[in-house]
């Protein structure tokens, strides 16, 4: 186990489902080690407002393609289709595996918060609805496709099942 003080560059890559808590442990370690956090649903998206229209291909693949360029990075999404090269360059990649149902529960909290408080991006109902249908697919279909991209990557894996696993690792330690 390394302290925050060792790190003079880090790649961490955090992969998990919807709602695993992606982004809180993202922001935390980025505040703690004081490197760039990227969310892929940022680059994923068109717009910075809206999950309704999906950001062109090439576009995409060329905004990600500079975040893995820099000399240290924290990126956090549930895509798995084109991230390799960023599997591939990651010090260590951190899997969130929370149960679906607290998953669920974490995106409907999303959801209503937005509609209460305002959020940053708009989220409808509909989305909402296809977010939770593909969370409930994603411990067996897309998981073990992420699993297996993981494995070829040849990098440690850090695997948090829980909030409470998530709160002990980023108290106690950083990677």
């Amino acid at each position: 186990m390394a302290h925050e003080k060792d790190f003079v560059t880090m790649k961490i890559y955090i992969i998990g489902g919807a709602g695993s808590g992606k982004t809180f442990i993202s922001k935390k370690l980025s505040q703690k080690l004081d490197i760039p956090t990227y969310s892929l649903d940022d680059i994923y998206w068109k717009g910075d407002n809206d999950f309704r229209e999906k950001e062109d291909k090439k576009i995409l693949l060329e905004k990600f393609k500079k975040i893995i360029s820099n000399k240290s990075w924290i990126i956090e999404g549930a895509y798995f289709k084109w991230i390799d090269d960023g599997l591939k360059l990651a010090d260590y990649i951190v899997l969130i595996k929370l149960h679906r149902i607290w998953r669920t529960y974490w995106i409907l909290k999303r959801y209503l918060g937005s509609k209460i408080i305002g959020g940053r991006r708009k989220e409808t109902f509909y989305g909402f609805y296809k977010l939770v249908k593909w969370n409930w697919k994603y411990d067996k279909e897309y998981m073990p496709l992420l699993l297996e991209k993981v494995e070829r990557s040849k990098k440690g894996l850090i695997i948090i099942k829980s909030k409470k696993e998530m709160e002990e690792y980023l108290q106690k330690t950083v990677l």
